[in-house]
């Protein structure tokens, strides 16, 4: 029987490590965008996490917030077509 340092070392278990770090850095982006981007839409209710706001603070918010631009959604760009 191997113990569990002898499994960590092994090239298959390291490439499956290398792997999956690369996956949640690459999706990081993209998990932090929509975590931000639900918790914003819920503001009015408190958040995903949080305790619903009191009147005031509901008053306040509506007073000071500001027009923001969704990060989720994509543009259409226009088409660059090559010079003949």
């Amino acid at each position: 029987m191997g113990s569990f340092f002898d499994n960590l070392l092994d090239p298959l278990t390291i490439m499956k490590l290398v792997v999956a770090i690369g996956l949640v850095i690459g999706f990081r982006k993209a998990g932090v965008g929509m975590w931000r981007e639900l918790n914003d839409s819920l503001e009015d209710e408190g958040g995903l996490l949080g305790r619903k706001p009191t009147p005031r603070e509901l008053e306040r918010r509506q007073k000071h917030r500001k027009p923001q631009r969704s990060s989720m959604t994509s543009e259409a760009r226009p088409v660059r077509r090559p010079r003949n």
